[in-house]
């Protein structure tokens, strides 16, 4: 007798490939297949365009210190607006990027205020 299971899992995950090889190596007794049912792809802006440059400097003038820009191929909805209507599109975030929508991803009030100031410093459609 075969006890099966299924799941949809909602991955932001590249290589599931090599996940599911690597857990099925550790149990031996576990079958998994994966189907991707929908992909999105990465949208990427330029760091030079004035935009980027506009939120740095509100980044550099609230916070007093030098904005970190970070690779993320944006989020599901910026991917898709990015490259729908060809402009480009940032995005000013509070906490550790490494927690993004983790079980423990969360921030402190003061950092949701202080994102409150950077994006109150410049007027993005002047």
């Amino acid at each position: 007798m075969t006890n099966q299971a299924s799941n949809q899992l909602n991955l932001r995950q590249p290589c599931i490939e090599k996940s599911i090889a690597n857990y099925q190596a550790t149990n031996p007794k576990v079958s998994v297949k994966a189907t991707v049912l929908d992909t999105v792809e990465p949208f990427e802006v330029n760091k030079a365009l004035p935009l980027v440059h506009v939120l740095s400097s509100s980044v550099r003038k609230v916070l007093n210190m030098l904005a970190t820009l970070l690779r993320k191929t944006g989020t599901y909805y910026m991917n898709i607006l990015g490259k729908a209507v060809n402009l480009p599109v940032v995005t000013y975030g509070t906490g550790d990027s490494h927690l993004d929508h983790a079980l423990d991803d969360h921030i402190e009030v003061s950092e949701y205020l202080n994102a409150i100031a950077v994006y109150k410093e410049r007027r993005f459609l002047d």
